[in-house]
């Protein structure tokens, strides 16, 4: 057994100074913070009251897409941890190491589907107190799958099958997967704020969707204390979202 393969994989990438993408932890760490607030604004609970009869199928169905979320954020994690100490002789696929960045663009994507469901549900963006957070999350998510792009996946390639025989095939599948996984939030939102929009102001949607009780929901406390919150917390997720790498890593070298 050479030198090379007797190193963990993120002694490999160090040398290279490349990080592996999803390595990000404390991004990762911070986005767990999103799905628990958003479970917070639509259940039961004495800051946001929401016990409203018409809202309590949505509200089950998207606690449970959030508890998914949320715990494929964790696995990310993990994965993402077990990879980078994993020795270079005990990878298989090439695959395998993107699997923690994969988990997270779909815990992502989970959290806007959950926002997308709720901007319809409220009136869309005009009326809608989580239209705040969607109005924001085209920019961030165009910007994150630019960064995935970036993705130098030909050198990461070349750095571990120069030691360890993986198939070309199984990189260029990896790479497609990952773009794929990154740009599916992306459509997810645009075909919210086109078509659900359209389906809204032209056929009232929303109103069908809770049984003709909207005017009732706007005018409860909870609308209005979701409504001024989102502000704030939409303009955290901006902030959030923009973070620089160097600042991430930075705080991930003090924390981990």
């Amino acid at each position: 057994m050479n030198s090379s393969q007797k190193k963990t994989i993120q002694d490999i990438l160090s040398d290279h100074n490349i990080e592996l993408p999803g390595s990000d932890m404390t991004k990762t760490t911070l986005f767990m913070i999103f799905p628990l607030i958003l479970m917070l604004l639509i259940t039961n609970n004495p800051i946001f009251d929401c016990e409203l009869t018409d809202l309590e199928i949505y509200k089950s169905l998207s606690f449970l897409l959030l508890i998914i979320s949320l715990g494929t954020a964790m696995l990310s994690f993990i994965a993402v941890d077990t990879v980078q100490k994993r020795y270079l002789k005990d990878l298989s696929r090439f695959f395998s190491l993107f699997i923690g960045k994969i988990l997270i663009n779909f815990s992502v994507l989970l959290f806007f589907l959950v926002v997308c469901s709720w901007v319809i549900l409220l009136g869309g963006i005009i009326s809608s107190p989580f239209a705040t957070i969607l109005s924001i999350s085209p920019v961030l998510l165009t910007i994150q799958f630019i960064q995935d792009h970036k993705i130098d996946f030909d050198n990461i390639y070349k750095m571990i099958n120069k030691d360890k025989n993986i198939s070309l095939r199984s990189k260029n599948t990896t790479k497609k997967v990952v773009l794929l996984s990154s740009f599916i939030p992306i459509f997810v939102v645009c075909l919210t704020l086109i078509i659900g929009q359209y389906c809204i102001s032209n056929y009232n949607l929303h109103e069908y969707l809770l049984n003709n009780k909207f005017c009732e929901i706007l005018k409860s406390d909870w609308y209005t204390k979701v409504y001024f919150f989102t502000y704030y917390f939409s303009v955290f997720i901006a902030a959030f979202g923009v973070l620089p790498k160097n600042i991430t890593r930075s705080i991930t070298n003090k924390l981990f």
